[in-house]
Formats: structure tokens, sequence, C-alpha cells
């Protein structure tokens, strides 16, 4: 993101076509490793008993690491964002059906307030970057970048580095 914000600029909007690429692609991943490593929601109806038992153990085992490493895991373990993100087909239509809301998505702005829009419509942001703060505005969700990527990091340094002294 860094390298297509830095490219070019229009008066606060990043006009490079690769933005869309990128955003779609951190939030694909954000919400993959979400998924994978913490979510211990519920037996979902189609899931079958071993896998559902599979999935918790992960996730209990991925949990006792972050504890025994002392990682503060905030973003990954957001089921909100994650189910806002993973689920956009189901959100996206009702979210851009609201009255009164303009969109900027799969954007790169500036800053939150870079546009106004008239007669008091709300400007909201669908994976929208927001440069300035080095974060992903999604229906109302933020996700700092540099969080995001401390965290996975964190987390996969921690896994391996317990998967090596095993």
């Amino acid at each position: 993101m860094h390298e297509l914000v830095s490219s070019s600029k229009v008066r606060g909007l990043y006009p490079n076509p690769e933005i869309s690429d990128a955003i779609s692609e951190i939030c694909f991943h954000y919400g993959v490793a979400s998924t994978i490593l913490f979510d211990n929601s519920p037996k979902k109806i189609n899931e079958n008993d071993r896998a559902y038992k599979l999935r918790n153990e992960r996730y209990e085992y991925v949990e006792s690491i972050c504890k025994g490493n002392d990682l503060e895991i905030v973003l990954l373990k957001n089921r909100s964002l994650r189910n806002k993100i993973v689920h956009i087909d189901e959100h996206v239509e009702k979210e851009l059906r609201k009255p009164d809301a303009g969109w900027l998505i799969d954007s790169a702005v500036d800053n939150r307030d870079e546009f106004t829009a008239p007669n008091e419509i709300s400007v909201n942001f669908c994976r929208g970057y927001i440069v300035m703060e080095e974060k992903i505005i999604h229906f109302g969700y933020e996700m700092d970048v540099r969080r995001l990527k401390y965290e996975a990091s964190s987390v996969i340094s921690a896994v391996f580095h317990s998967v090596q002294r095993s």
C-alpha cells in the first residue's frame, strides 16, 4: 500500500488502479488468517463433528501460544470485523441501500473527511484506505494496517517458534 499511494495523488484521492486489488488482498488474507486461527464460534450447521473438534483444538492451541508469549491480539480476533469482510456479499447490499449515504469503495484517500457530499449525505467507506491513518475502514469498522501486520507476524513467529521447540 505504501508504494501504491506514494506513486500518484489527485487532490487527496489516489487513482492507482492497483489500490483496489491491494485492499482486496489485505482484506482477504485478514479474513483467512482470522478464520483459521481465531474462529471459536459454535458448531456450524454443515460442519461435521471432527472438523468442529479440530477447529476448536487449533483455536485453543493458537490462543495458548499467544497468551504464553504475552501477545495482545485484537484485530485478528475481531469476529464482527471478520464477518463484515469475509461475508461482504451478505452485507454490501444492505449497507449500500442506506439512505442519505454516499460510498467510497476500494479507494484510497488522504483523510476520512477528504470529501463532503451535498445535502447532508454522509460519506461511508467499503474497504476504504485512509492514507494518513494507515487504516482500512469497512462499513464503520477500522483495521489499522500496521497493527494487522504486527499481529500477523507476531502470531506466525510465536507459532513457528513453538513448533521448532517441540
